[in-house]
């Protein structure tokens, strides 16, 4: 599929992204909780699965127009820290290919905001 760039979600997602990164040949992003990036960033936010809202931080110069990125990170419940990670590599100018999880809960799969990328998941239950 092209893909240039990982970007691994914090922080279970980073061992899971390196190994893909690593697999694909491909550059490493990593897509951080808030205050965590000592670099210019681009940051949004989002109320995760438990209610408590949540900000992911991304570099500024981490993707560009010329990359198609996959998003990695460990499960998604309700699919809130995977459209806000989408996001943030989008308003870079990135292309995003889609997401690999351990686990894609159901209402995720059938979101509408995502149904324009292609979802892998290793575990089904």
């Amino acid at each position: 599929m092209g893909i240039t760039k990982v970007a691994a979600l914090d922080a279970f997602g980073f061992g899971l992204g390196g190994g893909v990164s690593y697999r694909l040949s491909a550059g490493l992003i990593l897509v951080r909780k808030a205050g965590k990036v000592a670099w210019s960033v681009e940051a949004s936010s989002f109320t995760d699965y438990s209610g408590t809202r949540k900000t992911l931080e991304i570099t500024s110069d981490a993707a560009s127009p010329v990359d198609k990125v996959l998003i990695v990170d460990d499960w998604s419940e309700t699919g809130s820290q995977l459209r806000t990670a989408i996001a943030l590599v989008e308003g870079l100018g990135a292309e995003v290919i889609g997401a690999a999880c351990i686990h894609i809960e159901t209402p995720v799969r059938e979101d509408r905001s995502l149904i324009k990328y292609r979802l892998h998941s290793v575990l089904e239950w």
